[in-house]
């Protein structure tokens, strides 16, 4: 009876799950349909074009991808704020900056748990329920939410080569926390599991044994408070500094060419 009971109750939830990406595609869909009627397509490349200097480095079908993608996130992501009012120049930089992390993905998922992003005028008091109170600048949370810093996201996007970029490191929190609890190992590995562990293993402790010897490295040293901020931080290095990571990194980076379906050193800085 049990296992008869599981196993409905099993049914049931694939019937669910069904509906519920057959919606999303189907929503995803009539979105990208809006946007090829709609004049929001010249004012998010405005947006583009005065934010992200990367923009003019990418090819034509990045640019449009880029731009599709960005629309797509704003529609499905609520988008919220507190001391600041939202203006099509923070949404569209802060979906673009969340859209680059899937720009090499043909099929993405438009980060399925994500439902809202808070943005901040600038740094906050953070006070979630059952944790210390600290200053912010970005935070990503379990339970579908981002929350940012305007002033630590703009400045970001306009100086995309120091390696640091607040939007990029919580975006990548988020897609580690596709699979539960955030561990550094993200969902829909294009690798095997042991492969990315073992890598991901002996990059992380040798960067806590650089940062022990004062070392030099060009992945921030943020990253060696733990796994899950190992992954976010390298992730910010991928993106803004691939030439010096390739360099330093060849094997972490190679895996996050296979993770990302994308190698920034070709696309950013042709």
């Amino acid at each position: 009876m049990d296992i008869f009971f599981l196993i409905i109750v099993l049914i049931i939830l694939f019937i669910l799950i069904g509906i519920f990406v057959k919606r999303r595609s189907v929503k995803i869909q009539y979105i990208k349909m809006k946007l090829s009627k709609s004049e929001r397509k010249g004012i998010i490349e405005s947006v583009f074009h005065k934010n992200f200097l990367f923009y003019e480095h990418l090819n034509n079908t990045f640019k449009e991808k880029l731009i599709t993608d960005s629309y797509i996130l704003s529609e499905l992501i609520d988008i919220d704020s507190i001391g600041i009012k939202i203006t099509d120049e923070i949404k569209y930089t802060i979906f673009g900056l969340a859209g680059l992390l899937i720009l090499g993905d043909e099929n993405p998922n438009y980060f399925p748990n994500l439902t809202s992003v808070v943005v901040y005028p600038k740094m906050y008091i953070s006070d979630q329920k059952g944790q210390n109170k600290s200053v912010n600048l970005g935070e990503s949370w379990n339970f579908g939410v981002v929350v940012l810093s305007w002033c630590d996201v703009v400045n970001g996007a306009q100086n995309f080569s120091d390696g640091h970029n607040g939007a990029l490191h919580e975006f990548a929190h988020q897609l580690d926390q596709q699979s539960g609890q955030a561990d550094g190992i993200p969902a829909n590995l294009n690798t095997d599991y042991y492969t990315w562990k073992n890598t991901f293993d002996k990059e992380y402790n040798n960067l806590i044994k650089e940062m022990e010897n004062a070392e030099y490295d060009s992945i921030d040293f943020y990253g060696t408070t733990n796994k899950a901020e190992f992954f976010a931080v390298s992730t910010e290095t991928f993106f803004e500094k691939p030439a010096l990571m390739k360099a330093e990194h060849p094997e972490l980076y190679n895996l996050l060419v296979r993770y990302y379906k994308i190698d920034p050193e070709k696309i950013f800085f042709r």
